[in-house]
């Protein structure tokens, strides 16, 4: 009974690494951009509606931008998803030399600055 506990163990950590992979980094950022949208921009209309805050006022400014930056990161995101499974299909020995660690966390990095910079510079430029 414990040989067969202990190998249990030892499949589940073996699993749990199995699904830390480059992929699941960006399907887990997706996610949470994906989960964003459903949370923010759908329910936040509705939400505006009730509290009267549209965009004349500043809450309803601060909501608009939120909105977008939500939706371009969820967009930004499935790009960078696509370019890696790209990459591993067209690429496939060259994948593990060019997908790394390191080059993932930039790529999801990035796939959430590059919207909050576009608002920002939107902002900005947005007269009231």
């Amino acid at each position: 009974m414990k040989s067969n506990s202990f190998l249990q163990k030892g499949h589940k950590a073996r699993i749990r690494r199995q699904l830390r992979t480059k992929t699941n980094t960006f399907i887990v950022s997706l996610a949470v951009a994906d989960f964003c949208v459903g949370l923010i921009a759908v329910l936040s209309p509705f939400v505006c509606n009730l509290a009267n805050c549209n965009p004349p006022n500043i809450e309803g400014w601060l909501v608009l931008y939120i909105r977008i930056f939500i939706v371009c990161a969820s967009g930004s995101n499935l790009l960078s998803l696509v370019l890696e499974r790209y990459i591993a299909v067209v690429k496939p020995l060259k994948y593990l030399t060019f997908v790394t660690r390191r080059r993932v966390t930039q790529m999801v990095v990035i796939s959430w600055v590059i919207p909050l910079v576009v608002i920002v510079v939107a902002g900005r430029s947005k007269e009231y």
